[in-house]
């Protein structure tokens, strides 16, 4: 049989190759054969400083896919590890057919479809940009159709790909990324010259929207020779508003593009629901644009035709009357976009006023103000998400939180209090995280005795920086996932840790007394050092927050069932009790 890669992934079969590794399907021969994929990177070069650097990029993306994995529509990391000057990530295997299959050359989708199909991909993309990560490589192979609910699923982010591709250029450390990242033809200009932003994966996502709504091939698409940006809808027949969103997502200049999956789905979700145009607003075009005065909504006839088609005769009389009309369109609309904007701010619109703002030419005549007037919706927006985060904290729902303070874009009044609070909520930054990491990797490895003993060491750490709540948060995240076996297996102790983390003080002596319950289970020697240290930690503590009569309570308890051989022929034992008895620590020995 051939040898268990990690001590555990037995290989089924190659799912893929390349210059980057390779990629397996595999059964984890330790939980009960379940199938997963197994990627295994390696370095390009094995120059010492290299792999020394590529660890720790290895370590970072790792910790990155496990924080993506908590999107539904990303697979789940289950492990990581080094073994034989190779790295490998163990991901959820993920039931299904590529996007490809969908999409083979020639076959076009109707524009409901291709609209539903983008919004399939831009949902989990919004999650992954919250997160300020670049997915690098979409591609409809790296877009897995799932079959049980139908949903897409990412995979393959071209950003693991990097810490193989590293190479160290000197003795300073700099590295560079020697091979690029990306596909061509999905891959935009400033992503081929290692500059990928969020809006590289737009781009990729407006390329896989025209590709279903052309039936071409990205590479079967010609560039204008001036302006480099692609020529599509002559190949299919497509509505003004798809057509706009489309080459607003595949601009040559990422600085025209929508900023992130977020921008996009906004623009999308919006297609159907916008019932008005530029003529609708017409018919009140005697209103001052500064008035208060509110526009009346279209009204219908007994003919059944609104102001809208009504809108729609007069542009074809402007057009048919020759360039002079055609110009006095063009400053009509000019005036009516700047009300529309105006009107989107004092109905808390920001979105609206956003996207119309970014609609017009950046050299017209009006671009000026509406820069002010867009710059305005954004601060405000950004002022709406930063409120709205922080009624959450209040509420402890800190994961919502978060995800309405990364919609705030860095150019706005709000961003440097979002990142503060980011920082706040961050758990990577207090010292108990650590220890939670350390119990993440014992659970993992189902070593649960060290574990419990992390989480309580997390838990303690977590009372003293005052962040109780922040910690259990952090756990509930995967308490149906990775703490799944643990909070069912041990549900007395599970219901322990909450109610330490919500009830207790950081002066309570439980949290040491039940490391002391916990290092007696893994302990296999009669000699118990350890545990009595931790017994006199507690026991200190209780006398010095007036608890010893509870403890001594807990002891009388432990002492027939969990403690029954530390209180048979251990005179540490007797000086325990004597002390708590007593409340005098001095018979407890030094700390």
């Amino acid at each position: 049989m051939e040898k268990l890669i990690g001590g555990r992934y037995q290989i089924v079969t190659t799912l893929s190759s390349g210059g980057f590794g390779k990629t397996y399907l595999a059964e984890d021969k330790h939980q009960f054969n379940r199938r997963c994929v197994v990627k295994k990177l390696q370095p390009l070069s094995a120059n010492p400083k290299t792999w020394s650097i590529a660890t720790q990029l290895f370590q970072r993306e790792a910790q990155i896919q496990h924080r993506l994995g908590h999107h539904p529509q990303i697979p789940r990391l289950f492990a990581y590890f080094q073994e034989q000057q190779q790295f490998y990530l163990v991901q959820e295997l993920i039931e299904g057919h590529a996007l490809s299959e969908e999409l083979p050359p020639g076959k076009q989708l109707s524009e409901s479809e291709v609209i539903a199909l983008l919004q399939d991909i831009l949902e989990p993309l919004v999650f992954v940009h919250q997160q300020q990560v670049i997915h690098r490589d979409l591609k409809p192979p790296n877009l897995i159709r799932r079959h049980k609910d139908g949903k897409i699923v990412l995979i393959d982010f071209g950003s693991v790909k990097e810490l193989a591709a590293t190479k160290v250029l000197n003795p300073q450390g700099e590295t560079q990324i020697v091979t690029t990242i990306g596909t061509p033809g999905y891959m935009p200009s400033e992503q081929s010259t290692g500059k990928a932003r969020l809006s590289s994966d737009v781009y990729a996502v407006g390329i896989i929207g025209i590709q279903a709504l052309t039936g071409k091939m990205p590479q079967e698409l010609k560039e204008d020779p001036e302006t480099a940006e692609i020529i599509w809808p002559e190949h299919t027949t497509v509505s003004p508003k798809l057509a706009f969103v489309l080459d607003k997502m595949v601009r040559y200049d990422f600085r025209e593009r929508y900023r992130s999956a977020q921008s996009a789905l906004e623009a999308l979700q919006q297609l159907n629901q916008q019932k008005s145009s530029s003529f609708s607003l017409a018919q009140s075009s005697h209103v001052p644009l500064h008035s208060s005065k509110k526009v009346p909504p279209p009204k219908v006839g007994s003919t059944g035709r609104s102001t809208l088609t009504k809108g729609a005769e007069i542009a074809t009389v402007f057009i048919l009357t020759g360039l002079g009309g055609w110009y006095a369109y063009q400053g009509l609309t000019k005036y009516l976009t700047l009300r529309t904007i105006q009107e989107s701010i004092q109905t808390g619109n920001y979105s609206q006023c956003i996207q119309l703002a970014q609609m017009v030419n950046k050299h017209s005549a009006i671009s000026t103000q509406l820069e002010s007037l867009s710059q305005n919706c954004q601060n405000l927006q950004a002022k709406g998400y930063l409120t709205k985060a922080q009624q959450l904290v209040r509420e402890q729902k800190y994961a919502q939180a978060r995800r309405e303070l990364k919609q705030i874009a860095s150019h706005t009044s709000s961003y440097s209090a979002a990142q503060v609070l980011l920082e706040q909520l961050n758990p990577a930054n207090y010292q108990f995280y650590a220890y939670y990491q350390q119990a993440r990797d014992y659970i993992e490895r189902s070593d649960y005795a060290p574990a419990w003993e992390s989480l309580y060491l997390a838990a303690e750490q977590a009372m003293i920086e005052g962040q109780p709540t922040l910690l259990w948060a952090e756990i509930l995240k995967q308490e149906q996932g990775l703490f799944q076996s643990v909070a069912q297996q041990e549900a007395q102790q599970w219901q322990l840790l909450k109610n330490i983390l919500f009830k207790a003080e950081p002066d309570d002596y439980q949290i040491t007394y039940q490391r002391a319950k916990l290092q007696l289970d893994g302990d296999h020697n009669h000699h118990h050092t350890r545990e009595f240290e931790l017994l006199f930690a507690a026991a200190r503590i209780a006398i010095e927050h007036q608890q010893s009569e509870s403890m001594l309570a807990q002891l009388q308890q432990d002492r027939l069932d969990r403690f029954k051989n530390l209180a048979i022929g251990h005179s540490e034992w007797l000086n325990l009790i004597k002390a708590l008895e007593q409340n005098n620590p001095q018979l407890l020995g030094k700390k």
